[in-house]
């Protein structure tokens, strides 16, 4: 049986998972995300990670923190279709409104365990969309370089700066002056960019962003011209 971990501020804000989980799975509560970054590697003991979403501040949490545990679903209230799907490349391995029916809290764990991705039906075509974004791009004449990193979907604004200070070469400690961060959030940046784009170091990131460049201007070689009709 799996073990499962509820994380929240407060005890009492994931008191209805608790109380329907608990027949089913070992649980453990935690106030904090910290425990799982302090382990120094990833941890097969978690099962399953139910994550209060209000315990993430930053987007980087969260990818960081999927690298350290099996399986992660957020737990939340009103946050919109975009931000749910944000979440899946974040690599959560799903999303829930935190006040469901009871039954629909037992599925999305067994879904989740059985590898599938638990997120709203209707959402499905537009994150798959934006996973195959991510290796797309524009044929509009006047793209600049920053909008060919737009086009990798799948990254947030935060990251697609740093690639795209990766790209003109800069290094950690530069790219963290000149964003006003510390370097270890330019390390964990870093990792995120990686592991969404399949790429295992900074070359790699380079060549895969200059690929990008030299698909978008065949793109735009071959585009059909606009006939001049004066």
């Amino acid at each position: 049986m799996a073990n499962l971990i509820i994380a929240s501020t407060h005890k009492e804000h994931m008191c209805l998972w608790m109380d329907v989980l608990a027949p089913h799975y070992p649980l453990v509560f935690s106030d904090n995300i910290e425990i799982f970054f302090s382990a120094g590697k990833r941890s097969d003991n978690c099962g399953l990670l139910v994550l209060d979403a209000n315990l993430i501040s930053e987007s980087y949490q969260l990818s960081l923190l999927c690298q350290y545990v099996n399986k992660v679903i957020i737990v939340g209230e009103n946050f919109t279709p975009r931000q749910q799907i944000q979440f899946i490349y974040e690599g959560a391995s799903g999303y829930s409104d935190k006040l469901i029916d009871k039954h629909m809290i037992l599925r999305t764990i067994e879904s989740v365990l059985k590898n599938e991705i638990w997120i709203r039906r209707q959402f499905m075509p537009q994150m798959l969309k934006g996973i195959v974004a991510k290796q797309s791009f524009s044929a509009n004449t006047e793209q600049s370089d920053k909008e060919v990193f737009k086009s990798i979907s799948v990254l947030t604004e935060r990251e697609i700066e740093v690639a795209e200070h990766v790209y003109n070469g800069k290094d950690n400690l530069s790219i963290a002056e000149q964003l006003n961060i510390s370097n270890r959030t330019v390390k964990a940046h870093m990792s995120a960019i990686f592991r969404k784009l399949n790429v295992q170091d900074r070359f790699q990131l380079v060549v895969f962003l200059k690929d990008l460049q030299v698909a978008n201007m065949v793109n735009q070689e071959n585009s059909p011209k606009e006939e001049d009709n004066s």
